[in-house]
C-alpha cells in the first residue's frame, strides 16, 4: 500500500529496492497482522498462530461468523459481536509469531459448529511516530 509518497509492505515479504537515477525510492515496512490455525477437535487443544510486529500487543477472539463490518481504521470484523468472547492477549514474540493454545471441550453439542476467530493487533505506524491498532485476517473453522 502507498502511504504518504511511501510503499509499505509487511516486513515478511522481502522486496529488493531497486535504484533509479533521479529519483529517491522509499520502501517502508508495516506489519500485516494475521492468524492461522490447525484443524479443530473436540476435546484437544487448538493452536492460533498470530503473526504481527515484534514487541506490539494483540488480543485474540471467537464468536459466531458474521458478515464483515467495516470497523473504521480497524478494519473488516468477521465476527457477531453479540457472540464476541475474549480469548486472550500478550505482547508479540521477537519472531513475529506467537502460539495460542486454546482448549476445546469434548461436549457432542459442538461438533459441526463453525465459530469464527480475530484478532486485533498493534501495528507501527510507517513513517510516522506512534502506532494504531488493526483486525487482523479471520480464521473460520468446524468443529470435529
Amino acid at each position: 500500500m502507498l502511504v504518504d509518497g511511501v510503499l509499505v509492505h509487511d516486513p515478511l515479504v522481502r522486496i529488493s529496492q531497486p535504484r533509479f537515477s533521479g529519483f529517491k525510492t522509499i520502501l517502508g515496512k508495516q506489519g500485516i497482522p494475521s492468524l492461522s490455525a490447525g484443524g479443530v477437535k473436540r476435546g484437544q487443544g487448538f493452536k492460533l498462530f498470530v503473526t504481527s510486529e515484534p514487541q506490539q500487543a494483540f488480543a485474540v477472539f471467537l464468536a459466531l461468523p458474521a458478515a464483515p463490518i467495516t470497523v473504521g481504521e480497524l478494519g473488516q470484523l468477521w465476527l457477531d459481536p453479540a457472540s464476541l468472547i475474549f480469548l486472550g492477549a500478550g505482547i508479540q514474540a521477537s519472531t513475529y509469531n506467537s502460539t495460542l493454545n486454546i482448549p476445546i471441550p469434548n461436549l457432542a453439542a459442538l461438533s459441526g459448529l463453525q465459530p469464527a476467530w480475530q484478532g486485533l493487533s498493534q501495528v507501527h505506524l510507517s513513517g510516522r511516530s506512534g502506532s494504531e491498532w488493526k483486525l487482523t485476517t479471520p480464521i473460520f473453522r468446524t468443529i470435529r
